[in-house]
């Protein structure tokens, strides 16, 4: 209640069967009179002169349902004087701790600056349209995709005809256009963002269904509307009819024509008008397009070949002219049905563009692109309806790969934007923890200091090193650490984690541990695996939204041939994690392991945990498997090769001893205080230390230092890197072995040949890597 009551937000509670109300200050001002007598006040008698609308609110609160009320206006004194103000409200239940409803509490959200700004941009929009309005010349307002009417003016109704403009697009609007450069023109300034400017442009325009096409003389300018990003995101268009400067023109081509057709003979005329129909006919029937005209009574008027083979292939049936379309599919009622309404639109009068699915899906179902139109008398009434249809499956199928290969690709980007951001966080913490463990390291190897000093000194290590086991986890999140297989004891590393995965998946989920003692180690990297358990503990808390069981078991098994999975015969570990959750269809468990495939939704997940976890047991040797069904929950199992599997190097997990040393080293590193807690290893060790801050220096110091016997240096430093540095270094010393320190794990540009060193790093990990390097340098 004390948060409630300091609260700037108004906000209140109705609590108990009588439905008492407690408030804070900021809610007393919607009260305005009602206030301070309405304190404990049953909530309903306070709000008597609305009880009616506020019954039904409360009673679905009281019976545990949220209640979400939008732009609610009410008219209070808030500043001396009554304003008007609108608010958003959010009842919430409360409950006991038995669970039964208490009372419910309301968050009151003011809107009146959004309401009010919404009405100023209305009213601007408002204002601007009537100066479009008033303007001479005619306008219109084009958005996307396609270039979809958005506002036209009066003058621009008044030279193109009333048509039906808002919403469709300028080829549905103006089909007589094609061909004229008119939609090539739009297109071009969408796509470039230029301006396109004509001037006395002719326009064969169609103002009425049935009229004949007329020219038009236009003056206009096409500019495209950018948003603040500097995209196109429509089109402006205004111009003039400029029509009467070229009337004489016209008419004198009018009279010429006359002349022409008064000259030609009956003959002839007959003889070009049955050519041209020969052609037309002779065209219509050998495109790929499929034509079918279509009587009030569903019966063919016509049909071309490619329609009629593709009806017969998709309905087994083959129409012909004068069949009725409707008793031809007689027997397949529901595909009678899915034509009868597509049909009926257009032999009611509607000119439209429609795509589906038709066909029997037991022949082939294929998806249509359908541009229907009318077919009028000459007194304008219906005779029937034609349409253009194009088999459009296979765009639409790259229409979808395209946008989810986008998505993918926003996705990865996205992700790696993330790795940059995490690495970069990871390797200035590295250099935090640099001097912090090397120097309680050196503490602690010294025996500093009284019994308790020891212990706060071992302490503090402690923390340090889990901070920097941390930073580990950040790099391998980010994808910035190298994969680093070892022997694991995975049953330890289970156990390790059992409460962080318990922290993960929340009260509800109870967590079931099946490891036996004896097991064989893995070969594995330890925090690779960690990253993987934990995706698939969020991935089966997300399965079982209302709670459950998961089940984690770790077992060894041999696998002899023929075993069904994509391993080679041997001896594995299989680590299983099972949920009793929703489960997956064939469908998800065929795409699951695919990267940025998830059933999460937008904004819910990467779509990257299962391709994760299914990369490295690959990575590793291993292999993941999924079994699941709808409503059975899903079990991921995952083998690891074991131990044995593994070279005898890299199964070794020793620490390695501190190793007295002798020669010079030249230490190369920007951080002061990196620089100083390495110097003061290599000094404790025996070494003389050279230590500089940039790799010039350090380049100046090998000239003047010719004893130097190895050098070690930073990776990430202004200018020069460390990497830079070592290949200059062996232009002028060949023979000189180079160390490098980093505390960010990217390995692009550094050779497989430079011996390398994480940090932060304990005094013996410093002198195990420099003993080596000069043990392999001295004969």
């Amino acid at each position: 209640m004390s948060v409630i009551l300091g609260s700037n937000q108004a906000m209140f509670v109705v609590w108990g069967a009588e439905g008492t109300l407690l408030y804070n200050d900021a809610y007393s001002e919607i009260l305005a009179a009602k206030h301070p007598a309405a304190v404990g006040q049953p909530f309903l008698k306070v709000w008597n002169e609305i009880e009616r609308d506020l019954i039904p609110i409360v009673a679905q609160a009281f019976a545990g349902e949220p209640v979400h009320m939008n732009d609610i206006e009410l008219h209070m004194e808030r500043k001396g004087y009554r304003e008007e103000a609108h608010f958003a409200f959010s009842y919430t239940p409360v409950r006991e701790e038995s669970g039964a409803i208490a009372g419910f509490f309301c968050a009151c959200t003011e809107t009146t600056g959004q309401v009010l700004a919404e009405r100023k941009a209305a009213a601007a929009t408002a204002r601007q349209r009537r100066l479009f309005q008033q303007a001479p010349g005619f306008i219109t307002i084009l958005g996307q995709p396609d270039h979809i009417f958005e506002f036209v003016n009066d003058a621009y109704i008044r030279l193109f005809g009333d048509r039906e403009y808002i919403g469709r697009t300028v080829r549905e609007v103006f089909p007589e256009l094609e061909g004229q450069g008119f939609f090539e023109w739009l297109d071009h300034v969408y796509a470039t963002g230029e301006r396109y400017s004509a001037h006395h442009v002719p326009a064969r325009l169609r103002l009425s269904p049935q009229g004949p096409d007329v020219e038009r003389f236009l003056d206009f300018i096409y500019e495209a509307v950018v948003d603040e990003a500097g995209q196109a995101t429509g089109i402006f268009c205004e111009g003039y009819d400029v029509t009467e400067s070229h009337g004489a023109q016209a008419a004198l081509r009018q009279n010429e024509a006359r002349l022409r057709e008064l000259n030609a003979t009956l003959e002839e005329r007959v003889a070009d008008a049955l050519a041209e129909r020969r052609i037309l006919a002779e065209v219509v029937e050998t495109t790929d397009a499929f034509i079918q005209v279509v009587d009030p009574d569903y019966r063919w008027l016509a049909v071309n070949r490619a329609s009629a083979d593709e009806f017969e292939r998709i309905y087994g049936v083959r129409p012909k002219a004068g069949d009725s379309m409707l008793d031809l599919l007689e027997n397949q009622g529901e595909h009678q049905a899915q034509v009868r309404a597509v049909w009926a639109r257009a032999l009611g009068g509607e000119a439209f563009t429609h795509i589906d699915a038709y066909g029997d899906p037991d022949r082939e179902r294929r998806y249509y692109e359908m541009k229907f139109n009318i077919l009028r008398d000459p007194q304008g009434g219906i005779i029937g309806a034609y349409q253009f249809v194009y088999d459009v499956t296979d765009r639409l199928r790259r229409d979808a790969e395209l946008a989810q290969a986008q998505e993918a690709l926003r996705q990865s980007q996205k992700m790696d934007a993330m790795g940059q951001l995490t690495g970069g966080v990871a390797h200035d913490f590295n250099n935090l923890l640099m001097p912090i463990i090397g120097s309680l390291d050196m503490l602690q190897r010294k025996g500093v200091g009284d019994a308790r000093s020891l212990r706060m000194i071992d302490g503090a290590l402690q923390s340090a090193e889990r901070a920097k086991t941390l930073v580990q986890r950040l790099l391998a999140f980010a994808r910035r650490q190298p994969l680093q297989p070892q022997a694991v004891d995975v049953g330890a590393l289970v156990h390790g984690m059992e409460d962080l995965l318990a922290s993960t998946v929340g009260p509800r989920i109870q967590i079931s541990l099946d490891v036996p003692a004896d097991l064989t180690a893995a070969v594995a990297d330890a925090n690779q695996l960690e990253m993987a358990l934990l995706n698939l503990a969020v991935n089966a808390r997300d399965a079982m939204p209302d709670g459950g069981t998961l089940s984690i078991a770790l077992a060894a098994e041999n696998l002899e041939h023929h075993h069904g999975i994509d391993l080679r015969p041997g001896a594995y570990l299989r680590l299983c994690v099972h949920d009793t959750g929703v489960g997956m269809d064939q469908e998800t468990r065929a795409h699951a392991t695919e990267p940025f495939f998830s059933t999460k939704g937008i904004g819910r997940g990467t779509g990257l945990g299962l391709s994760m976890v299914h990369g490295l047991a690959a990575q590793l040797g291993g292999a993941l498997t999924i079994e699941s069904e709808l409503g059975e929950g899903t079990t991921i199992k995952i083998w690891l090769p074991i131990a044995e599997a593994i070279s005898g190097a890299a199964a070794k997990a020793t620490d390695p001893q501190a190793r007295p040393g002798s020669g010079t080293v030249l230490l190369v590193d920007d951080e002061a205080l990196v620089r100083a807690s390495t110097a003061d290893m290599l000094t404790d060790l025996g070494y003389r230390v050279i230590d500089v801050q940039s790799a010039d220096e350090a380049l100046r110091r090998l000239e003047e230092e010719v004893s130097v016997d190895v050098l070690v240096t930073d990776h990430l430093m202004p200018g020069m890197t460390g990497t830079e540095l070592a290949a200059a270094v062996r232009q002028r010393r060949a023979d000189l072995p180079v160390l490098l320190i980093s505390g960010y794990a990217d390995a692009e540009g550094i050779g497989p040949d430079v011996t390398r060193l994480t940090k932060p790093f304990r005094q013996a990990e410093l002198g195990a890597a420099v003993a080596k390097l000069l043990l392999h340098r001295r004969p």
